[in-house]
């Protein structure tokens, strides 16, 4: 099972897998901002402003969603000590990094109207920063200490701890009073997200999840890629 994730390995596969990724995930989009922009109606409250959901709610999931991931390939390489688990995670990192940005700025433009603010020190808001500056700093750490064996352990340890940040975030709403909304999606809730905004949500969620995929494979070939090239010289 290790075997797979070998850089000769994961380069072939890439080969084809990248243009299938890439024409599944379009497609998606089309389909997710079509449903999302020009089917759903406007919010009788909140009206054009409402539909920037279709963005900042799939960014944040992505965002947490990356995170687990990430810890999942730190903790692989605590065990195994192979290099491309700790590559893996950076380049997660940087994903989630931005994706955590358009999270806040989306938010921050579909708060206004509603709060008069751009910003408050709301717990959903204060809880998905914290998120932020864990990524920049793990981006960092990883840009200081990247092929030293003993800064990438540190780094790893550094992502596991970063998870105390996620159950936070997605509790925060329930935990503590916040001008937040409640949760987009919710095992409990009952009066959750009428069906047509819940499936253009999910068909933006997976398409991005999907060019996350393919920037990560792009990312493994090119280090691939740089690695045989040193070999050569």
């Amino acid at each position: 099972m290790i075997n797979i994730f070998k850089y000769s390995n994961l380069f072939f596969f890439s080969y084809y897998v990248i243009p299938v990724l890439g024409l599944i995930s379009l497609t998606g989009l089309s389909i997710g901002f079509f449903l999302g922009l020009i089917t759903v109606p406007l919010d009788f409250q909140q009206g054009l402003n409402y539909k920037i959901i279709f963005i900042h709610v799939p960014s944040a999931w992505v965002c947490m969603l990356i995170y687990l991931i990430m810890v999942s390939f730190a903790v692989l390489y605590l065990i195994y000590k192979i290099q491309v688990f700790y590559y893996i995670s950076f380049i997660l990192c940087k994903l989630g990094l931005t994706f955590t940005f358009i999270t806040l700025i989306t938010g921050a433009f579909w708060g206004k109207p509603l709060w008069g603010t751009f910003w408050v020190w709301d717990a959903r808001l204060t809880s998905v920063f914290i998120l932020f500056v864990i990524y920049l700093s793990i981006y960092f750490l990883n840009l200081l200490y990247l092929d030293n064996e003993k800064g990438m352990k540190y780094s790893s340890f550094f992502i596991i701890f970063g998870f105390l940040n996620i159950p936070i975030i997605k509790y925060s709403v329930d935990w503590w009073s916040t001008l937040h909304q409640t949760a987009s999606l919710s095992v409990s809730q009952t009066n959750g997200l009428h069906h047509s905004v819940f499936i253009a949500l999910m068909f933006i969620f997976i398409s991005l999840l999907l060019l996350g995929v393919i920037y990560l494979l792009l990312e493994l070939k090119i280090k691939f890629l740089t690695l045989k090239s040193n070999s050569i010289n």
